[in-house]
């Protein structure tokens, strides 16, 4: 089983600033995908481990829906890791990269 996690910019929304003098963050949508003829039917859920600027890094998944979806509000690009646990075995390690 080989997964890897996607990011996209959610359309429609604009950027914002969390506070004065801030950066412009975009709203980001991360999810899951089952690379070659794998797919997400087994997954029970996924760990995201973002970036240790996030005051809440690690974040649990477990709806399915949208491929495991998790919306952030970021500034940057950064590389992302996951844990894909699934209904048998033992989990699986995924990374990916968060951009828009």
């Amino acid at each position: 089983m080989s997964y890897t996690i996607r990011s996209e910019a959610v359309m429609n929304v604009s950027p914002k600033k969390f506070r004065e003098g801030g950066r412009p963050h975009r709203k980001v949508r991360l999810f899951l995908a089952a690379d070659g003829d794998d797919s997400l039917e087994d997954v029970t859920r996924v760990e995201y481990e973002l970036h240790p600027t996030f005051r809440h890094r690690h974040r649990v998944v477990e709806d399915p829906q949208g491929g495991f979806e998790l919306m952030i509000w970021t500034y940057g690009y950064f590389p992302v890791r996951g844990r894909v646990h699934r209904a048998e075995g033992p989990p699986v390690e995924c990374k990916g990269y968060v951009r828009w």
